[in-house]
């Protein structure tokens, strides 16, 4: 800023070259943590991981997640369930059924 007179002023403005660039998603991988029990529609956050504009602070990344259906498995609220056919026989006396979980260990 510079003063003409007393009344009047006048701006100069000029570049100023900086190392810092704006950096956009494409630039960089960006690890998300998923933990056990997330179910659909759940978002996790990155605070300031968004593209950035010049003059601006850069924004949230926000991942949704989508969640899919397993053949075997159901997911109801925090439960797991399975449909099993049964005879009329098995129904009446009993029986026994080994299931493999999705962790891989046998359930009887």
């Amino acid at each position: 800023q510079r003063g003409l007179n007393n009344y009047q002023y006048t701006v100069e403005e000029y570049e100023v070259p900086s190392p810092e660039k704006c950096e956009s998603v494409q630039d960089r991988d960006v690890a998300i943590n998923i933990e056990r029990g997330m179910a659909s529609g759940e978002r996790v956050v990155h605070q300031g991981m968004a593209n950035q504009l010049p003059k601006h602070v850069p924004g949230d990344l926000i991942v949704q997640l989508k969640v899919k259906p397993h053949s075997t498995f159901q997911r109801i609220d925090n439960d797991l369930a399975v449909v099993v056919r049964i005879s009329l026989y098995e129904a009446l006396l009993g029986f026994e059924r080994e299931l493999v979980h999705l962790d891989g260990h046998i359930v009887s």
